[in-house]
Protein backbone atom coordinates (compact mmCIF):
# COMPACT_ATOMS: atom_id res chain seq x y z
CA UNK A 1 0.00 0.00 0.00
CA UNK A 2 3.23 2.27 0.62
CA UNK A 3 4.69 1.68 -2.20
CA UNK A 4 1.40 2.57 -4.30
CA UNK A 5 1.14 5.40 -2.64
CA UNK A 6 4.98 6.31 -3.02
CA UNK A 7 4.00 5.10 -6.88
CA UNK A 8 1.27 7.76 -7.63
CA UNK A 9 2.77 10.68 -6.01
CA UNK A 10 5.82 10.28 -8.15
CA UNK A 11 4.02 10.24 -11.18
CA UNK A 12 2.34 13.46 -10.17
CA UNK A 13 5.13 15.46 -9.54
CA UNK A 14 6.28 14.20 -12.91
CA UNK A 15 3.65 15.54 -14.64
CA UNK A 16 3.54 18.55 -12.55
CA UNK A 17 7.37 18.77 -14.10
CA UNK A 18 6.30 18.03 -17.24
CA UNK A 19 3.62 20.55 -17.13
CA UNK A 20 5.57 23.77 -15.57
CA UNK A 21 8.99 22.15 -18.02
CA UNK A 22 6.41 23.11 -21.05
CA UNK A 23 5.37 26.22 -19.89
CA UNK A 24 8.94 27.19 -19.59
CA UNK A 25 9.87 26.30 -22.39
CA UNK A 26 7.49 27.55 -24.69
CA UNK A 27 7.77 30.71 -23.62
CA UNK A 28 11.61 30.59 -23.60
CA UNK A 29 11.19 29.92 -27.60
CA UNK A 30 8.42 32.48 -27.64
CA UNK A 31 10.43 34.94 -26.29
CA UNK A 32 13.87 34.25 -28.24
CA UNK A 33 11.70 34.24 -31.81
CA UNK A 34 10.52 37.77 -30.53
CA UNK A 35 13.69 38.96 -29.67
CA UNK A 36 15.28 38.27 -33.18
CA UNK A 37 12.42 40.00 -34.85
CA UNK A 38 12.99 42.59 -33.03
CA UNK A 39 16.81 43.65 -34.21
CA UNK A 40 15.65 42.00 -37.85
CA UNK A 41 17.76 42.85 -40.89
CA UNK A 42 17.84 40.94 -44.37
CA UNK A 43 21.32 40.34 -43.48
CA UNK A 44 20.90 39.41 -40.32
CA UNK A 45 17.85 36.80 -41.55
CA UNK A 46 20.57 35.24 -44.29
CA UNK A 47 23.12 34.43 -41.86
CA UNK A 48 20.44 32.87 -39.23
CA UNK A 49 19.20 31.19 -42.48
CA UNK A 50 22.71 29.88 -42.90
CA UNK A 51 22.74 28.79 -39.36
CA UNK A 52 20.06 26.66 -39.31
CA UNK A 53 20.41 25.29 -42.86
CA UNK A 54 23.86 24.60 -40.99
CA UNK A 55 22.80 23.20 -37.86
CA UNK A 56 19.99 20.94 -40.09
CA UNK A 57 22.80 19.12 -42.23
CA UNK A 58 24.27 18.50 -38.61
CA UNK A 59 21.67 16.73 -36.83
CA UNK A 60 20.54 14.75 -39.80
CA UNK A 61 23.80 13.18 -40.57
CA UNK A 62 23.68 11.54 -36.96
CA UNK A 63 21.80 9.05 -35.04
CA UNK A 64 18.41 10.43 -33.50
CA UNK A 65 19.13 11.52 -30.06
CA UNK A 66 18.55 13.92 -27.23
CA UNK A 67 21.26 16.17 -28.53
CA UNK A 68 20.13 16.27 -32.35
CA UNK A 69 16.48 16.60 -31.59
CA UNK A 70 17.18 20.20 -29.01
CA UNK A 71 19.77 21.68 -32.03
CA UNK A 72 16.45 20.67 -34.65
CA UNK A 73 14.41 22.94 -32.29
CA UNK A 74 16.72 25.53 -31.95
CA UNK A 75 16.62 25.57 -35.61
CA UNK A 76 13.84 25.99 -36.49
CA UNK A 77 13.26 29.11 -34.00
CA UNK A 78 15.96 30.56 -35.35
CA UNK A 79 14.62 29.85 -39.37
CA UNK A 80 11.00 30.95 -38.11
CA UNK A 81 12.77 34.01 -36.12
CA UNK A 82 14.46 34.73 -39.71
CA UNK A 83 11.31 35.19 -41.10
CA UNK A 84 10.65 31.49 -42.76
CA UNK A 85 6.84 31.08 -43.82
CA UNK A 86 6.63 28.14 -40.56
CA UNK A 87 5.00 27.82 -37.86
CA UNK A 88 6.48 28.63 -34.26
CA UNK A 89 5.02 25.57 -32.23
CA UNK A 90 6.57 22.21 -33.16
CA UNK A 91 9.97 23.35 -31.50
CA UNK A 92 7.96 24.19 -27.93
CA UNK A 93 5.90 20.47 -28.56
CA UNK A 94 9.33 18.85 -29.43
CA UNK A 95 11.51 20.23 -27.12
CA UNK A 96 8.73 19.38 -24.05
CA UNK A 97 7.77 15.83 -24.96
CA UNK A 98 11.78 15.03 -24.60
CA UNK A 99 12.15 16.80 -21.02
CA UNK A 100 9.24 14.23 -20.30
CA UNK A 101 10.80 11.55 -21.98
CA UNK A 102 13.60 11.58 -19.20
CA UNK A 103 11.35 12.67 -16.07
CA UNK A 104 11.27 8.88 -14.07
CA UNK A 105 7.97 7.36 -15.04
CA UNK A 106 7.49 3.60 -15.33
CA UNK A 107 8.32 2.73 -19.41
CA UNK A 108 4.60 1.95 -19.61
CA UNK A 109 3.32 5.58 -18.65
CA UNK A 110 6.45 7.75 -20.47
CA UNK A 111 4.95 8.11 -23.68
CA UNK A 112 1.73 8.96 -22.12
CA UNK A 113 3.05 11.79 -20.44
CA UNK A 114 5.40 12.78 -23.57
CA UNK A 115 2.07 13.19 -25.64
CA UNK A 116 0.71 15.56 -23.09
CA UNK A 117 3.38 17.16 -22.89
CA UNK A 118 3.71 18.07 -26.59
CA UNK A 119 0.12 19.08 -26.02
CA UNK A 120 1.11 21.26 -23.24
CA UNK A 121 3.98 22.96 -25.19
CA UNK A 122 1.24 24.46 -27.44
CA UNK A 123 -0.96 25.53 -24.97
CA UNK A 124 1.80 27.12 -23.52
CA UNK A 125 2.98 29.34 -27.21
CA UNK A 126 -0.40 30.25 -27.52
CA UNK A 127 -2.11 30.58 -24.34
CA UNK A 128 -4.89 27.82 -25.53
CA UNK A 129 -5.00 24.81 -22.94
CA UNK A 130 -8.00 23.20 -24.31
CA UNK A 131 -6.71 22.96 -27.73
CA UNK A 132 -3.57 21.80 -26.17
CA UNK A 133 -6.02 18.91 -24.34
CA UNK A 134 -7.61 17.65 -27.73
CA UNK A 135 -4.34 17.92 -29.87
CA UNK A 136 -2.82 15.56 -27.52
CA UNK A 137 -6.53 13.37 -28.08
CA UNK A 138 -7.49 13.44 -31.12
CA UNK A 139 -3.81 14.64 -33.22
CA UNK A 140 -1.08 12.53 -31.39
CA UNK A 141 -0.74 8.90 -32.64
CA UNK A 142 -1.45 7.28 -29.56
CA UNK A 143 -3.76 5.23 -27.76
CA UNK A 144 -6.60 7.16 -26.10
CA UNK A 145 -6.81 5.93 -22.12
CA UNK A 146 -8.33 8.09 -19.43
CA UNK A 147 -4.52 7.92 -17.98
CA UNK A 148 -3.40 10.24 -21.52
CA UNK A 149 -6.90 12.74 -20.76
CA UNK A 150 -5.92 13.06 -16.93
CA UNK A 151 -1.85 13.67 -18.02
CA UNK A 152 -2.87 16.26 -21.07
CA UNK A 153 -5.36 18.10 -18.48
CA UNK A 154 -2.93 18.62 -16.01
CA UNK A 155 -0.31 19.34 -18.04
CA UNK A 156 -2.14 22.13 -20.30
CA UNK A 157 -2.99 23.35 -17.38
CA UNK A 158 -0.35 24.09 -15.75
CA UNK A 159 2.34 24.48 -18.84
CA UNK A 160 -0.65 27.77 -19.36
CA UNK A 161 -0.39 29.24 -16.14
CA UNK A 162 3.48 28.99 -16.15
CA UNK A 163 3.83 30.88 -19.01
CA UNK A 164 1.37 33.44 -18.09
CA UNK A 165 3.97 35.87 -16.07
CA UNK A 166 6.00 35.67 -19.79
CA UNK A 167 3.29 35.62 -22.51
CA UNK A 168 0.29 36.94 -20.67
CA UNK A 169 -2.84 35.47 -20.01
CA UNK A 170 -4.70 37.19 -22.89
CA UNK A 171 -5.98 35.93 -26.17
CA UNK A 172 -3.28 35.40 -28.51
CA UNK A 173 -5.18 37.64 -31.45
CA UNK A 174 -6.92 40.65 -30.75
CA UNK A 175 -10.42 41.15 -33.00
CA UNK A 176 -13.26 43.40 -33.31
CA UNK A 177 -16.72 42.05 -32.62
CA UNK A 178 -18.53 40.02 -35.09
CA UNK A 179 -21.32 41.48 -37.13
CA UNK A 180 -23.67 38.11 -38.08
CA UNK A 181 -26.07 38.15 -40.24
CA UNK A 182 -28.50 35.96 -42.35
CA UNK A 183 -25.95 36.43 -45.83
CA UNK A 184 -23.25 35.72 -43.09
CA UNK A 185 -25.13 32.34 -42.46
CA UNK A 186 -25.78 31.57 -45.96
CA UNK A 187 -21.95 31.74 -46.65
CA UNK A 188 -20.88 29.33 -43.83
CA UNK A 189 -21.61 26.17 -45.53
CA UNK A 190 -19.45 27.51 -48.68
CA UNK A 191 -16.83 28.65 -46.85
CA UNK A 192 -16.41 25.37 -44.51
CA UNK A 193 -15.79 24.12 -48.33
CA UNK A 194 -13.41 26.31 -49.51
CA UNK A 195 -11.48 26.13 -46.29
CA UNK A 196 -11.26 22.25 -46.19
CA UNK A 197 -10.32 22.38 -50.33
CA UNK A 198 -7.30 24.63 -49.59
CA UNK A 199 -6.72 22.58 -46.19
CA UNK A 200 -6.35 19.86 -48.72
CA UNK A 201 -4.29 21.25 -51.35
CA UNK A 202 -2.05 22.43 -48.59
CA UNK A 203 -1.39 19.08 -46.79
CA UNK A 204 -1.17 17.49 -49.52
CA UNK A 205 1.28 19.91 -51.08
CA UNK A 206 3.14 19.89 -47.66
CA UNK A 207 3.71 16.18 -47.89
CA UNK A 208 5.65 15.92 -51.19
CA UNK A 209 7.80 19.02 -50.29
CA UNK A 210 9.03 17.41 -46.81
CA UNK A 211 9.12 13.58 -48.85
CA UNK A 212 11.82 15.80 -51.42
CA UNK A 213 13.65 18.20 -48.90
CA UNK A 214 16.96 19.01 -49.61
CA UNK A 215 19.61 17.30 -47.78
CA UNK A 216 23.41 17.01 -47.00
CA UNK A 217 25.51 20.17 -47.34
CA UNK A 218 23.04 22.20 -49.78
CA UNK A 219 20.83 22.83 -46.58
CA UNK A 220 23.29 25.74 -46.22
CA UNK A 221 22.20 27.33 -49.32
CA UNK A 222 18.44 26.33 -49.66
CA UNK A 223 17.39 27.55 -45.87
CA UNK A 224 18.81 31.18 -46.52
CA UNK A 225 17.70 31.49 -50.55
CA UNK A 226 14.14 30.25 -49.41
CA UNK A 227 14.25 32.72 -46.28
CA UNK A 228 15.48 35.38 -49.05
CA UNK A 229 12.45 34.16 -51.25
CA UNK A 230 10.10 34.77 -48.23
CA UNK A 231 11.63 38.49 -47.57
CA UNK A 232 11.91 39.02 -51.31
CA UNK A 233 7.83 38.86 -51.70
CA UNK A 234 7.19 40.73 -48.62
CA UNK A 235 7.95 43.55 -50.22
CA UNK A 236 5.23 43.46 -51.76
CA UNK A 237 2.93 41.77 -49.43
CA UNK A 238 4.32 42.40 -46.22
CA UNK A 239 1.98 40.31 -44.32
CA UNK A 240 3.29 36.52 -45.78
CA UNK A 241 6.30 36.13 -43.56
CA UNK A 242 6.41 33.80 -40.39
CA UNK A 243 4.03 31.91 -38.87
CA UNK A 244 0.82 33.46 -40.47
CA UNK A 245 -0.22 35.70 -37.26
CA UNK A 246 0.74 38.74 -39.25
CA UNK A 247 -1.61 37.56 -42.45
CA UNK A 248 -4.14 36.67 -39.48
CA UNK A 249 -3.99 40.31 -37.91
CA UNK A 250 -4.41 41.74 -41.56
CA UNK A 251 -7.46 39.73 -41.99
CA UNK A 252 -9.42 40.30 -38.92
CA UNK A 253 -8.62 44.01 -38.82
CA UNK A 254 -8.66 45.06 -42.73
CA UNK A 255 -11.62 44.26 -45.38
CA UNK A 256 -9.98 42.31 -48.41
CA UNK A 257 -10.02 42.89 -52.20
CA UNK A 258 -10.33 39.24 -53.83
CA UNK A 259 -7.31 40.27 -55.92
CA UNK A 260 -5.16 41.15 -52.63
CA UNK A 261 -6.67 38.44 -50.81
CA UNK A 262 -5.88 35.90 -53.70
CA UNK A 263 -2.05 36.95 -53.72
CA UNK A 264 -1.86 36.61 -50.33
CA UNK A 265 -3.14 33.31 -50.35
CA UNK A 266 -1.60 32.24 -52.94
CA UNK A 267 1.91 33.94 -51.64
CA UNK A 268 1.51 31.84 -48.16
CA UNK A 269 0.85 28.55 -49.99
CA UNK A 270 4.07 28.53 -52.12
CA UNK A 271 6.09 30.33 -49.80
CA UNK A 272 5.41 27.68 -47.18
CA UNK A 273 5.89 24.77 -49.37
CA UNK A 274 9.21 26.81 -50.56
CA UNK A 275 10.51 26.55 -47.12
CA UNK A 276 9.74 22.96 -46.70
CA UNK A 277 11.42 21.74 -50.12
CA UNK A 278 14.07 23.98 -48.84
CA UNK A 279 14.78 21.43 -45.89
CA UNK A 280 13.62 23.83 -43.32
CA UNK A 281 11.16 22.21 -40.47
CA UNK A 282 8.90 24.05 -38.44
CA UNK A 283 4.86 24.13 -37.11
CA UNK A 284 2.12 24.08 -40.02
CA UNK A 285 -0.79 24.61 -37.81
CA UNK A 286 -0.53 28.79 -37.72
CA UNK A 287 0.26 28.85 -41.57
CA UNK A 288 -2.78 26.58 -42.44
CA UNK A 289 -5.15 28.68 -39.82
CA UNK A 290 -3.65 31.74 -42.01
CA UNK A 291 -4.46 30.70 -45.12
CA UNK A 292 -8.16 29.05 -44.60
CA UNK A 293 -8.66 32.66 -42.63
CA UNK A 294 -7.76 34.97 -45.46
CA UNK A 295 -9.68 32.88 -48.17
CA UNK A 296 -13.18 33.24 -45.79
CA UNK A 297 -12.31 36.79 -45.01
CA UNK A 298 -12.13 37.35 -49.06
CA UNK A 299 -14.98 35.50 -49.20
CA UNK A 300 -17.18 37.52 -46.78
CA UNK A 301 -16.00 40.75 -48.25
CA UNK A 302 -16.68 39.78 -52.02
CA UNK A 303 -19.93 38.35 -51.16
CA UNK A 304 -21.53 41.24 -48.70
CA UNK A 305 -21.03 39.44 -45.40
CA UNK A 306 -19.22 39.50 -42.07
CA UNK A 307 -15.39 38.87 -43.23
CA UNK A 308 -14.35 38.62 -39.83
CA UNK A 309 -17.24 35.24 -39.00
CA UNK A 310 -16.19 34.36 -42.10
CA UNK A 311 -12.38 34.29 -41.11
CA UNK A 312 -12.67 32.22 -38.67
CA UNK A 313 -14.97 29.65 -39.81
CA UNK A 314 -12.16 29.21 -42.94
CA UNK A 315 -9.40 29.68 -40.78
CA UNK A 316 -11.11 26.50 -38.44
CA UNK A 317 -11.74 24.53 -41.49
CA UNK A 318 -8.30 24.59 -43.45
CA UNK A 319 -7.26 23.45 -39.72
CA UNK A 320 -9.43 20.83 -39.21
CA UNK A 321 -8.58 19.32 -42.56
CA UNK A 322 -4.99 19.26 -42.27
CA UNK A 323 -4.92 18.04 -39.10
CA UNK A 324 -7.78 16.32 -39.37
CA UNK A 325 -9.08 16.95 -36.24
CA UNK A 326 -12.28 19.30 -36.18
CA UNK A 327 -12.91 19.68 -32.76
CA UNK A 328 -9.13 20.17 -32.31
CA UNK A 329 -9.82 23.04 -34.49
CA UNK A 330 -12.31 24.63 -33.54
CA UNK A 331 -11.06 25.11 -30.12
CA UNK A 332 -8.39 25.94 -31.41
CA UNK A 333 -9.48 28.91 -33.53
CA UNK A 334 -11.66 29.98 -30.24
CA UNK A 335 -8.89 29.69 -27.71
CA UNK A 336 -6.69 32.09 -30.34
CA UNK A 337 -9.42 34.66 -30.66
CA UNK A 338 -11.94 34.55 -27.93
CA UNK A 339 -14.98 35.36 -30.63
CA UNK A 340 -18.30 35.69 -29.77
CA UNK A 341 -20.15 33.21 -27.43
CA UNK A 342 -22.45 33.12 -30.71
CA UNK A 343 -19.69 32.43 -32.75
CA UNK A 344 -18.06 30.39 -30.57
CA UNK A 345 -20.96 28.18 -30.39
CA UNK A 346 -21.75 27.94 -33.96
CA UNK A 347 -18.31 26.60 -34.71
CA UNK A 348 -18.57 24.05 -31.82
CA UNK A 349 -22.33 23.09 -33.39
CA UNK A 350 -20.05 22.46 -36.51
CA UNK A 351 -17.12 20.85 -35.11
CA UNK A 352 -18.33 18.17 -32.50
CA UNK A 353 -21.29 16.31 -34.82
CA UNK A 354 -17.97 16.14 -37.06
CA UNK A 355 -15.76 15.29 -34.95
CA UNK A 356 -17.96 12.01 -33.92
CA UNK A 357 -18.28 11.02 -36.94
CA UNK A 358 -14.64 11.29 -37.85
CA UNK A 359 -13.74 9.20 -34.68
CA UNK A 360 -16.36 6.87 -35.67
CA UNK A 361 -15.00 5.71 -38.61
CA UNK A 362 -11.41 5.72 -37.48
CA UNK A 363 -10.58 1.94 -37.61
CA UNK A 364 -8.25 1.52 -34.77
CA UNK A 365 -7.48 3.49 -31.41
CA UNK A 366 -4.51 5.63 -33.49
CA UNK A 367 -4.61 7.76 -36.68
CA UNK A 368 -2.61 9.48 -38.85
Amino acid sequence: MLMRMKDRLRVALCVILAGVSAGLVGAAMSWGIHVVEAHLSVWLSLVLGIGAGVLWWQVRRRKDSSASQLFDALAQTIAVGAGASLGREQAPRQVAALVARKLWMPPTQRETLAAAAAGAGLAAVYNIPLAGVLYTLEVMPIRRTKRLCVFAIACCGIATLTAWPLLGGGAFYSIPEPQIDQRTILLIAPVIALGMGLGWVFRQGAVRQVSARVQGPWLILSVPVAIAAVLLVAQGLPEVPGNGQLLLDFTFHSPLQWQHGAALVAAKLLLTWLCLRAGAAGGVLTPSLAVGGTAGGVLGTLCGADPLTLALVGAASSLATTQRAPLFAAVMTIELTHPSALVSCLMLAIAIPISLLHARRQSGPTHR
